[in-house]
């Protein structure tokens, strides 16, 4: 029976489900119309030998594309495809068609010229290149990043011969964290010309390396004053009056552990046989991780006098001998008078 009322007026049931359609159709379009848009896509090749490379880049194409508006405003330029078939193509020159693909609710409207695309192919040169790390970021306070290591140290640059000869070094860039105390991770090496300008035309391999580097302490600088010490004797009859080392101070930059409490760095003048004013240039010896500021050597100025001989003793002056005194004469003997008798103490008498 349901059968039966179901067969009746079939054709008005289905006049009427078209005429339902359309209007839905109809209704639909009022509130989303169709609209067209221009979108740029970007060729890619496929199925390209390994062996081989383009010269050029492949071109981008302007592609018109129509749909319902809501399609049409979602679309993403990337949602549109353009692939050049190069399966089997050799080295040189050819014309070669392009596949367009479009996502559900959009086609496209497309030129006869943007069907095919001319490309130029050659193989893929090589060469060999060192990474160079390096390491940003801020270091604890009194230390600094040392200069990072990649690994592996070595990549392989393939790509179109003009291209390849662009390439000036291959680098790998690390930003440390706040005080990160030790860096080790891996990281996208890039191609850069002479300019540090990115070349993104060729092939790394690999296209990672891990970098590497550990914290040092920041290195200091310390006047020390230079020391002279003079070994050896000079000619027979002269000496080293005075000596002077030019400049008498230099700058050393180095570890703190190393240079803490040092004042002074020493040098050895030879003087073995010198007998007249001598300029010595020496050559600096610095400790273990030291370095001198400037060039590494000191002058130094001798002076060289004959050496004099010690004075004569004076010559002891004679002691005078005295001379002795002379004796008195004696008096002579007094004469006797007149009248008188000779004799001894004896007098005459009456």
């Amino acid at each position: 029976m349901n059968l039966i009322s179901l067969r009746r007026n079939v054709g008005y049931k289905l006049l009427s489900l078209l005429i339902a359609l359309v209007l839905y159709y109809v209704a639909y379009s009022q509130q989303n119309p169709r609209t067209t848009r221009d979108v740029l896509v970007q060729l890619k090749p496929v199925r390209l030998s390994g062996e081989l490379t383009l010269a050029q880049p492949l071109p981008t194409r302007t592609i018109t594309v129509s749909g319902f508006t809501s399609a049409i405003n979602a679309l993403k330029p990337t949602d549109v495809s353009g692939q050049v078939e190069l399966e089997g193509v050799g080295p040189g020159e050819h014309t070669a068609n392009v596949e367009y693909a479009f996502p559900p609710g959009v086609r496209g409207d497309i030129l006869p010229q943007n069907r095919v695309v001319k490309v130029r192919l050659q193989k893929k040169e090589s060469q060999r290149f060192t990474v160079d790390a390096f390491v940003t970021g801020t270091a604890p306070v009194g230390f600094k990043y040392s200069d990072g290591e990649a690994q592996p140290r070595h990549v392989t640059v393939r790509g179109p011969a003009n291209e390849v000869a662009r390439v000036a070094r291959v680098v790998a860039r690390v930003e440390a964290g706040e005080n990160e105390r030790s860096v080790q991770r891996s990281v996208t090496v890039t191609a850069e010309d002479s300019q540090k300008r990115v070349v993104d035309t060729v092939e790394i391999e690999p296209k990672e390396v891990t970098v590497s580097s550990k914290l040092n302490t920041l290195p200091v600088r310390q006047k020390l004053l230079v020391s002279v010490d003079l070994q050896g004797q000079p000619a027979a009859g002269y000496t080293v009056k005075d000596y002077r080392p030019e400049p008498d101070q230099v700058v050393a930059i180095g570890p703190i552990e190393v240079l803490n409490g040092r004042s002074s760095i020493e040098v050895t003048v030879d003087v073995t046989g010198i007998r007249s004013d001598t300029v010595r240039t020496v050559r600096l010896r610095p400790p273990g991780g030291v370095r001198f500021e400037g060039e590494p050597t000191v002058k130094v100025r001798l002076t060289v006098e004959p050496v004099e001989p010690p004075p004569l003793p004076p010559t002891p002056t004679p002691t005078p001998t005295p001379t002795p005194a002379a004796s008195p004469s004696p008096l002579p003997a007094p004469r006797p008078s007149a009248g008188a008798s000779p004799g001894v103490g004896g007098s005459g008498g009456d």
